[in-house]
């Protein structure tokens, strides 16, 4: 998890990182309906997420994933609305159709637990999750709450911060 100050700070490291060829997800509040869904991703193996420093407050980031989040994004690619499916998340189901699409996503988020589980093992053998800050944050709540994102819920985690002498406060 690559963490900037600003959604223009993030814009520069994901271009950096697209004229690198590393594969990455950008997170900086610009669409909110996937926000969330990118952080979710952020605990996978090998992922790269750039994000801002308050971006998504409150959304935990799970090592090996979410497998809920995985269910949901198995059903949209096999076609279901998204309406049905986040009505289905939620518990809304009362017509055999609703009732079948919940059953089928209950399935499914046992399926792709048994993988997180499996994922998550091997992401904290191998240190957890990396966080690394861009830079000097304005105020050191703000740094904690980044350096917070690793290691959360007992798992294994790292963070790191890469201070310049031109940043302020230094």
């Amino acid at each position: 998890l690559l963490v900037a100050d600003s959604v223009y700070a993030s814009a520069e490291l994901s271009r950096a990182l697209q004229q690198a060829q590393v594969p990455h997800k950008l997170l900086n509040a610009k669409n909110a309906d996937s926000d969330a869904d990118t952080l979710e991703y952020a605990g996978c193996k090998g992922a790269v997420t750039v994000t801002t420093a308050l971006a998504n407050r409150g959304v935990d980031i799970r090592l090996g994933g979410n497998p809920k989040t995985f269910a949901k994004q198995h059903l949209l690619e096999a076609g279901f609305a998204q309406d049905a499916v986040l009505s289905a998340m939620a518990g809304n189901a009362s017509s055999d159709e609703e009732l079948a699409l919940k059953q089928k996503l209950d399935d499914l988020t046992a399926y792709y637990r048994l993988q997180t589980d499996a994922h998550r093992k091997e992401i904290n053998d191998l240190g957890g999750l990396c966080v690394i800050g861009s830079k000097c944050f304005d105020s050191l709540a703000v740094e904690q709450q980044v350096r917070g994102r690793s290691g959360r819920h007992g798992a294994k985690g790292e963070s790191y911060f890469c201070y310049s002498l031109s940043d302020p406060g230094l």
